[in-house]
């Protein structure tokens, strides 16, 4: 018994090694904004994305013309911003003078019932300086507002969760680089991309749209699914602890952003979700654009909300104790509002995601994001090799530990039954034949007071081994705020 507690131990301890691995401290120096309040800047973005008036973006479906007229507005407004810049062009988009819009990428696209044109919009801040690399900022603007949810109806979702609010978002952070003329020493991507609720199209085209060299220069690529929406926030880099996932977990902690950590138990799914995936199964941190680029070597962090820790769902859980509303007819900006429990409470999750980007990318943070971007592509590689190891073994500790926990619960009681059997008088004695014989302890585990097997019946001291497995205009909380927030951009 003994050794076998020993090897069980053993085995605890080198898998539980073998899955951890110790933070790395950075220097973090917290961000002041002074009076800024991103969180409303970005809700009167998110209004004007969900409003259904004509001058609105309510429907953004891709293929469907909708995506078409966000991806105009968005590259007419990035192209005004500070030292944005884009090698994105398509000769059959022009404005009313016959000129290209710029960093608009139209991209067909085909799938099982249909297939389409759709848009990817990229601009990037330039670095100051010799660049070391590029970071992309990444989020799917289009949602399935005309996409058919049966025979006879159309879903008419405005997707505030997915992804409406990743948008005004990543639109308030590429605003505030503009404003204060900000610059690093990488190239910043903003890329919004179509396509994302058919399977991620648009990212996988903007991956293809790099070449080799190009790819190997990608420090990281953030992508933000589903913000706001959910009880939590995570910052989900892989299965195994890196350090840039650790870098932003620091920025959050420093800041009192409330960032929660990564489960351990990620409610795994068997399975692919695209295409030459490295992995053999997948979660929720798994779903989103960013693992495109994953699948690539590229070190990648996923930026969502949820609830992952709550299992009453087979799949991950939104909000405690309510349905998910994740590409269905429920998610829109009201739902949003009601779920969260009022406008303050979206603004203060929208704010919350701002602030975690633009801390991890301040100037006053450069040292620390160098040292967590040194090693990321050297844990990338170690990590897609040992996450479905470090899975593995998680598994096997956890029944491990539930195989100890029984042993060493039987072995103590049977030694307390044992010890104690000797001071009673057994209400009724051993018999064989009808004939009385001395009384003497019974064992319910079937073993005599020398831990000597015996046959369990009755007290019979007959040897024998035991037997197992017996027995708006941001006055109000509608969706038609008008698009006169777009107009400032």
């Amino acid at each position: 018994m003994k050794k076998l507690l020993i090897v069980i131990l053993i085995i605890l301890s080198v898998f539980g090694l073998s899955a951890c691995q110790k933070n790395v401290e950075f220097d973090i120096q917290p961000t002041t904004f002074g009076d800024k309040n991103f969180g409303k800047e970005a809700y009167l973005l998110l209004q004007d994305l969900s409003s259904q008036k004509a001058d609105g973006f309510a429907d953004r479906t891709a293929g469907k013309g909708g995506d078409k007229k966000m991806a105009l507005q968005l590259a007419q407004s990035l192209q005004t911003f500070y030292k944005f810049t884009s090698d994105k062009n398509h000769k059959d988009l022009t404005d009313e003078n016959g000129v290209p819009y710029v960093g608009v990428d139209a991209f067909d696209y085909q799938l099982t019932n249909g297939g389409g044109k759709t848009y990817n919009v990229v601009y990037t801040c330039k670095a100051v300086g010799e660049s070391k690399g590029r970071i992309l900022l990444m989020a799917q603007y289009d949602n399935l507002y005309a996409h058919n949810a049966t025979e006879n109806s159309i879903y008419k979702t405005d997707g505030a969760y997915e992804s409406g609010a990743s948008v005004a978002v990543l639109m308030t952070i590429a605003r505030y680089f503009s404003e204060n003329k900000i610059q690093l020493q990488y190239d910043i991507d903003f890329a919004f991309l179509g396509g994302g609720s058919y399977g991620w199209l648009g990212a996988q085209e903007y991956l293809l749209s790099f070449s080799a060299e190009e790819r190997e220069k990608i420090a990281l690529a953030v992508n933000l699914s589903s913000v706001a929406g959910g009880d939590n926030l995570y910052a989900y880099g892989r299965d195994k602890k890196t350090d840039y996932a650790d870098y932003f977990y620091q920025v959050g902690e420093k800041n009192s952003l409330g960032l929660k950590a990564v489960p351990h138990d990620k409610r795994i799914t068997q399975g692919q979700i695209v295409e030459d995936q490295k992995t053999t199964y997948f979660h929720a941190g798994m779903l989103g654009n960013h693992m495109c680029f994953a699948n690539n070597l590229i070190p990648t962090l996923n930026i969502m909300s949820a609830n992952w820790e709550d299992n009453s769902l087979p799949s991950i859980v939104e909000k405690k104790g309510m349905n998910n509303v994740y590409q269905t007819t429920q998610d829109t900006f009201e739902q949003m509002i009601e779920r969260s429990g009022g406008r303050e409470k979206v603004e203060e999750s929208l704010d919350k995601v701002v602030k975690l980007a633009l801390g991890a990318l301040s100037n006053e943070n450069a040292k620390a994001l160098d040292m967590a971007l040194s090693t990321a592509r050297k844990q990338e590689v170690n990590t897609l090799a040992q996450g479905a190891s470090t899975n593995l073994a998680l598994t096997i500790v956890a029944k491990a530990l539930a195989i100890v926990a029984i042993f060493v619960t039987l072995g103590v009681a049977r030694k307390f039954v044992n010890k104690n059997a000797k001071s009673y008088t057994p209400i009724i004695g051993n018999h064989i034949d009808g004939e009385p014989k001395e009384n003497k302890p019974i064992d319910v585990f079937g073993w005599d007071n020398n831990g000597n097997g015996g046959s369990g019946n009755n007290g019979d001291d007959k040897g024998g081994q035991p037997k197992i497995g017996d027995g708006n205009n941001g006055d109000d909380n509608t969706k038609d705020g008008g698009g006169d927030v777009f107009e400032g951009f």
